[in-house]
């Protein structure tokens, strides 16, 4: 085999190597990330007006020793305002 042949051979082979590399790597960083994006898309209800919202983007409040989650502010107040204690 000339040295070209053997050079574009070798370029080749390198390149197939890094293709089936990454492709496992990312393919390991897919599943790694869907289980944590699994984690986070847990639904909640909004209390107030019973739209469920992914806990990632609900308003958190602590009230009265329980966890609520509201889509919005208006709902939060809504809330706050008809559970004084």
């Amino acid at each position: 085999m000339s040295p070209i042949r053997i050079l574009i051979l070798g370029i080749l082979l390198y390149i197939f190597y890094r293709l089936i590399r990454g492709g496992i790597s990312s393919k390991a960083d897919h599943d790694k990330n869907s289980t944590d994006s699994t984690a986070q898309d847990i639904l909640v209800e909004d209390p107030v007006c019973h739209v469920y919202i992914p806990m990632k983007q609900a308003i958190h409040v602590h009230h009265n020793g329980a966890d609520f989650f509201f889509c919005s502010p208006d709902c939060r107040h809504k809330y706050l305002e008809s559970n004084k204690s």
